[in-house]
C-alpha cells in the first residue's frame, strides 16, 4: 500500500522488492484510491525513459555520421609489401591500443 503522493520511483521500489503484482493507492485517510499494476508501470516508465532513449540516438546517430564523414576526408591508407597486417589494422581499428595513441 502506498498514499496517492508518493513518487513514482518509490511505488516501483516498492514494485521490485516486493515482487507485487499489484499495488494498492490510497489517501491520506487510507481510504483506496485505485490500484497500480506492473503494466501501468512499466507504460508509466516507457513514457519518461523513451524521450531520452530518443535524445541519445539522436546524438548517436550524428556522431557516427561525424565520425564517417572525417574518415571519408581522410586520405586513402596504403600497405606496401613490407607492412605487417597486425599493425596496420590496429592503427586503423578504433579502439585498438595504437589508435587510441595516435587519436
Amino acid at each position: 500500500v502506498v498514499l496517492q503522493d508518493t513518487s513514482l520511483r518509490t511505488a516501483y521500489r516498492t514494485f521490485r522488492s516486493l515482487g507485487l503484482r499489484h499495488l494498492c493507492v490510497v489517501d491520506n485517510y487510507h481510504r483506496l484510491v485505485t490500484f497500480i499494476t506492473r503494466t501501468d508501470l512499466a507504460e508509466v516508465a516507457e513514457m519518461l525513459v523513451r524521450p531520452k532513449v530518443m535524445r541519445m540516438r539522436d546524438s548517436a546517430e550524428a556522431l557516427s555520421r561525424s565520425k564517417c564523414q572525417s574518415d571519408m576526408d581522410s586520405p586513402p591508407h596504403s600497405l606496401s609489401a613490407g607492412d605487417s597486417l597486425n599493425t596496420e589494422a590496429g592503427e586503423a581499428m578504433p579502439g585498438s591500443r595504437q589508435w587510441r595513441r595516435n587519436h
